[in-house]
């Protein structure tokens, strides 16, 4: 049974987690943290249950009566479009004889959990059990639910519907489940609105653009989302949907997730004659959303909105830093609204002069006038690909962040290997040298000490290694040598 968690309260959210993946249960990776977005998500992964806290999710309405309302709406649309192909499971803090239980009843919710103490135990069995209108006899219909239902029966159906819905709903009897002595309880204190709040505001959004192709945007972006997935932190990497797709082939897809789809289009058609595939593939700890040519086409921005887009990235619940890799394109309004609500933005150039030049000179030409838009903002820093001294000239540049040229060798071997960390140690830790500086400027505070501290272990190695990749004076070698020795003894 796959499970969608919709809590919205972290501590609870885990604790769950925690004992129903112990049950054998498969919990989806990602959490919805807003109901705004919970239409999206169980579009885009389709569990057979989905597990709601009714009071802390977070939604658009502020009182009460609104959020009733608004969740008795998309119960109702949830039946009608996947009838039976999914649970709900509702979590709240209610009095027993608290009518908008029995609203829950009449609209098929056969699982609730209106206690702030829950034991864990019963919990599980009854979710381990199909849902029977006993679990939630207590609460009954009331009047104008049974009128609901009534309604709902006159409408025309077969035979067999009406003797199916009835025998789900009223008749189906399941031995009555022993109640198991409560070993473990959940109990949870009601989390503030600023609270909630901030779990939206949580993740952070790295876009990613450039002004000219084969830059190495996309070669960045690859290397930042594996070196924040060094820290052990969770990041997902977002190809361009617009653009021809390069990642899957770059990671020999073909090989490793042959029935990979990204969640850019819809599934095939052979999906619901039960084909399997792939919604989440990961390449050296980084979780992918890449476009399989084997499978997927283009998208176009009336398919896919910044809406959607922005949609997609607040479904990735246990994500808490997603990666847009933009490119070299022509402005599009998506491209606009990402940059709105991006928390950081990098603009990728190499060391190609003319090319610089150009993009400097032609400020007003619509392929380049957006990205001079973007440079500034604040949240904008350049980062120089293949950089080697005197590359930022063209800009006049005081702030930037250069990547040094990888030895091609290495590069060459990751790619026939599929992978984005390098395979000779000195490759792994020139890309951790060469990372430093984008890791600092777009982790929080405590991922940038994990960051920090992984390469305080890797020191001596590369002062070693900066000395053999940069030409020095002798005299200049001879006392950094002298430097190690005395920091030794």
């Amino acid at each position: 049974m796959r499970i969608l968690l919709a809590i919205g309260e972290k501590h609870l959210s885990e604790l769950l987690r925690q004992h129903l993946t112990q049950a054998s249960f498969q919990v989806l990776k990602d959490e919805v943290l807003h109901r705004q977005f919970l239409d999206e998500t169980i579009e885009i992964e389709r569990p057979d249950l989905l597990i709601l806290h009714e009071s802390h999710l977070p939604g658009e309405a502020e009182t009460q009566s609104p959020r009733e309302e608004g969740l008795l709406r998309l119960i109702e649309s949830w039946r009608r479009r996947y009838d039976r192909n999914l649970r709900v499971c509702i979590m709240c803090e209610r009095e027993r004889h608290d009518p908008f239980l029995s609203k829950l009843v009449a609209h098929g919710v056969f699982d609730i959990f209106s206690d702030r103490q829950i034991p864990i135990i019963r919990f599980i069995e009854q979710l381990s059990q199909p849902p029977v209108y006993e679990n939630v006899s207590k609460y009954g219909i009331g009047e104008i639910e049974a009128d609901v239902l009534k309604e709902e029966e006159t409408e025309p159906e077969t035979d067999d519907r009406k003797k199916e819905e009835k025998c789900s709903q009223f008749k189906q009897v399941f031995d009555r489940l022993p109640k198991a002595p409560p070993k473990l309880q959940i109990h949870v204190h009601r989390p503030s609105i600023e609270k909630e709040s901030l779990a939206l505001m949580q993740r952070r959004i790295i876009l990613v653009v450039s002004p000219h192709q084969r830059t190495g945007s996309t070669f960045v972006s690859h290397l930042l989302a594996q070196q924040i997935a060094e820290t052990g932190t969770n990041v997902r990497y977002f190809e361009n949907p617009f653009k021809e797709p390069y990642s899957y082939d770059r990671f020999a897809g073909h090989l490793e997730a042959p029935n990979y789809h990204s969640f850019y289009n819809e599934l095939p058609n052979d999906a619901a004659y039960g084909k399997a595939y792939e919604r989440d593939w990961k390449v050296d700890g980084v979780s992918l959303q890449v476009l399989n040519p084997n499978h997927e086409e283009l998208v176009t921005e009336e398919e896919f909105s910044a809406t959607r887009f922005f949609r997609m990235l607040l479904a990735s619940g246990d994500m808490p830093y997603l990666i847009l890799d933009i490119g070299s394109d022509t402005p599009k309004t998506v491209y606009d609204e990402l940059a709105e609500i991006a928390n950081q933005i990098l603009v990728v150039f190499d060391n190609d002069l003319a090319k610089n030049e150009i993009f400097e000179q032609y400020k007003l030409e619509r392929r380049y006038s957006w990205i001079h838009n973007i440079i500034r903002q604040e949240k904008t820093a350049i980062v120089i690909n293949r950089y080697v001294k005197g590359a930022e000239k063209p800009f006049q540049l005081k702030n930037y962040i250069g990547i040094p040229p990888f030895e091609a060798g290495w590069v060459f071997q990751a790619q026939l290997d599929g992978t984005i960390q390098f395979s000779s140690k000195a490759g792994r830790e020139q890309q951790q040298a060469a990372a430093a500086d984008l890791l600092d400027l777009v982790l929080d505070e405590q991922t940038r000490k994990l960051a920090r501290k992984n390469r305080k272990r890797n020191k001596r190695w590369l002062t070693k290694l900066q000395l053999s990749i940069k030409p020095e004076s002798e005299h200049e070698v001879q006392s950094e040598q002298e430097e190690e020795r005395m920091e030794t003894n």
